[in-house]
């Protein structure tokens, strides 16, 4: 008799299970994906501090919604999925999640999707949220390049 199997687990959701609740994991990010993420924390990125007690740590999020009577729908979609896959070794989302939000008595659905907690986010939120809101640090011209200000 042959034995069974052995059911396969990915190594991204084996990931996933091990960070949960990390603090403290760095995850080195390159130029570009530098670049985006200041792009985005000027827009419609978000830093989120897991435990606002001193001790926890950040993560990102972005939300974009989907409407279907703006005619940028679908750039916001693509905007989404696009940062998604630049980012997709430090989030537990194996696709962005979608949910529906109601807006002047109308329901609208939007896609989202949120990283792990990083050293690196949790840097950036101390700078961009000193009173935990967020707050243009005065030297974010260092942090300006053209990928950045293209997001």
């Amino acid at each position: 008799m042959t034995p069974a199997p052995e059911p396969s687990i990915s190594p991204k959701i084996l990931l996933s299970f091990a960070l949960v609740g990390a603090i403290t994991q760095s995850f080195p990010f390159n130029s570009y994906q530098n670049s985006v993420l200041i792009g985005l924390l000027l827009s419609d990125g978000t830093l989120i501090k897991r435990n606002t007690g001193g001790k926890g740590g950040a993560y990102f999020s972005l939300t974009q919604t989907c409407n279907p009577n703006n005619p940028y729908a679908l750039g916001h979609v693509q905007l989404l999925f696009f940062v998604f896959n630049l980012f997709s070794d430090i989030t537990h989302f194996l696709v962005p999640g979608c949910n529906w939000a109601i807006t002047k008595g109308i329901y609208l659905p939007y896609l989202y999707f949120n990283t792990f907690v990083t050293s690196q986010f949790t840097e950036l939120y101390n700078s961009w949220y000193p009173n935990g809101l967020k707050v243009v640090p005065d030297n974010i011209a260092s942090f300006l390049d053209p990928f950045a200000l293209a997001f």
